[in-house]
């Protein structure tokens, strides 16, 4: 089959042709019908976090469908539309009991750790697999499985109640451009509120947002940081937190549960992401290198998919 590789960090990634995997014990062969660009994956391939053994095929947001059922499988049929999740756990340890699977014991990351879904199939357990409604298209399905999730459980983690103000910094790459150069946007969102706001949300990952995000707060505000960046944050330890009592608190990753709940929301209409995607890409070097260059510049209006034909 073939697939887009990780070959060594810093390089561009690289089209190979591998074998096929077939699926052991409570295993499914998925073949991929949209796999997501993310920010991520222009840092994977920058080498700012640690990788699996290279060369490896980056892509985590993967939605498909049922290639092959392996042993044991029998709560999904071949053919069946999935979105996948990208988190392999074992299912049983105290983290997977819990339904905190992202800090599973021997917990492995799709397009990380593991070979994803810049390829034609990707070998997944049958937990991964997530059943996908036909009103969702493939290439809403993707996208559902990273940044939607994440930002589902960015909420979670800010306990926002009914009745509080919120601010969110970096609406992907639409929101990061201005930003680069955007000071005094705390000053502007403490004057329009009077106080600063309850919940700031970071989905940028450069340390000025993380800061403005902290800094727009109200007193006892709380300020969940779910960009990946490389610069330290930097506070004043009275006037940024004891003064103000403020929690700064970090989002990594979601849960299986939180991951079904979305894929609800969006075929019950009350999610609509009909607008996030602004490209679909072919499942080629020149493309798919492009968009991950136009990511790591932070320029607008990047949201691209890998669709593959057949997808609808």
């Amino acid at each position: 089959m073939k697939t887009l590789r990780m070959v060594a960090p810093g390089a561009p990634l690289m089209m190979q042709e591998v074998e096929t995997p077939r699926p052991g014990p409570d295993q499914v062969l998925v073949r991929i019908r949209a796999a997501g660009i993310c920010h991520s994956d222009a840092h994977y391939r920058a080498g700012v976090s640690a990788m699996g053994r290279l060369p490896l095929t980056l892509g985590h947001e993967i939605a498909g469908t049922i290639e092959t059922l392996g042993p044991g499988v029998t709560e999904l049929r071949a053919g069946e539309r999935v979105a996948l999740h990208y988190l392999q756990s074992c299912g049983h340890c105290g983290p997977c009991a819990r339904g905190e699977e992202s800090w599973c014991d021997s917990g492995a990351m799709l397009g990380h750790h593991i070979d994803g879904g810049f390829a034609e199939f990707v070998l997944v357990p049958a937990r991964n697999a997530i059943p996908l409604p036909e009103a969702i298209p493939f290439e809403v399905g993707a996208i559902l499985m990273c940044s939607t999730a994440t930002a589902l459980h960015a909420l979670r983690r800010s306990r926002l109640a009914p009745g509080e103000t919120v601010a969110v910094f970096g609406a992907g790459g639409l929101g990061a451009e201005p930003v680069q150069g955007g000071d005094g946007a705390a000053e502007r969102i403490r004057s329009l509120t009077g106080r600063g706001v309850d919940v700031a949300v970071e989905l940028v990952g450069v340390g000025q947002t993380m800061e403005q995000s902290v800094e727009a707060l109200a007193p006892r505000g709380r300020a969940v940081i779910a960009g990946i960046g490389a610069r330290a944050l930097t506070l004043d330890p009275y006037r940024d937190l004891v003064g103000r009592e403020i929690e700064v608190m970090g989002c990594n990753d979601h849960t299986l549960g939180e991951v079904r709940e979305l894929i609800r929301l969006v075929a019950d209409g009350r999610v609509d992401l009909s607008s996030a995607i602004t490209a679909r890409l072919p499942l080629e070097a020149a493309a798919i290198n492009g968009a991950l260059d136009q990511l790591a510049a932070f320029q607008a209006g990047v949201r691209a998919v890998v669709v593959f034909p057949g997808a609808s």
